[in-house]
């Protein structure tokens, strides 16, 4: 009789994929950036794609698998579960939150609105409706490009 195998789990710790640090930029002008802890021009479009080049959503398409893709049952999928973690700054006006924001910048605040006019502040693009799911599989993903 052979042995039984227990899978592995894999968990993916998303940290802080949240569009004041990963969110596409006009161009590598550092002043573009939304706040001093943006990870900048190249690696948005390294991460997100884009660019002149056209790069595809790297990061996007790692997490739609890690969550089992369309229909959230890729085989082994079931074996992986992601966990975000996200900044949040509640602007309460305290000194603590003032002083916070003029060493880094203003960002993820809740209820903003973007330069873009994008509400919010979590994810980039399909990533701000995995946060939602449990263990990511209870309802359907999206995908922002249909050519994955």
């Amino acid at each position: 009789m052979p042995p039984v195998v227990t899978p592995t789990i894999t968990i993916i710790i998303a940290q802080c994929v949240q569009r004041s640090f990963i969110s596409p930029l006009a161009g590598p002008d550092p002043r573009l950036k939304p706040c001093h802890l943006h990870c900048g021009y190249s690696n948005a479009v390294r991460l997100l794609g884009g660019g002149p080049q056209g790069l595809p959503n790297v990061l996007e398409d790692f997490l739609w698998h890690a969550h089992g893709g369309e229909q959230g049952n890729l085989p082994g999928s079931e074996y992986v579960h992601v966990v975000y973690v996200d900044d949040e700054h509640y602007d309460d006006g305290s000194e603590l939150t003032e002083q916070h924001f003029v060493q880094f910048g203003r960002h993820c605040v809740p209820g903003e609105i973007d330069e873009r006019g994008v509400e919010g502040y979590r994810g980039t693009g399909s990533t701000a409706e995995w946060r939602e799911l449990r263990k990511g599989r209870d309802r359907k993903s999206t995908r922002l490009n249909s050519s994955h």
